[in-house]
């Protein structure tokens, strides 16, 4: 999760910005809540994974910043 929100996402969906970065987590969100509720996917993983991106998304949006401003580094190249 943390690849693809912290780096994938930003770089290579041409539509992302601050918003939709907003928008994709809060998605995600709802689908493993979903996940969760059918019991596809345990609670206590749906619960580490809003905690994940509570602890990171600030992260992820100076990520967003930094990719809007061309100081993006990407530290998996």
């Amino acid at each position: 999760m943390y690849g693809f929100l912290d780096g994938w996402f930003i770089e290579k969906c041409l539509w992302s910005s601050r918003n939709s970065l907003k928008e994709t987590v809060v998605s995600i969100k709802k689908f493993y809540q979903c996940m969760s509720e059918k019991e596809y996917v345990s609670k206590d993983d749906y619960n580490e994974l809003c905690s994940f991106i509570k602890e990171n998304m600030d992260e992820f949006l100076e990520q967003m910043d930094a990719f809007e401003n061309g100081t993006y580094y990407d530290m998996f190249d």
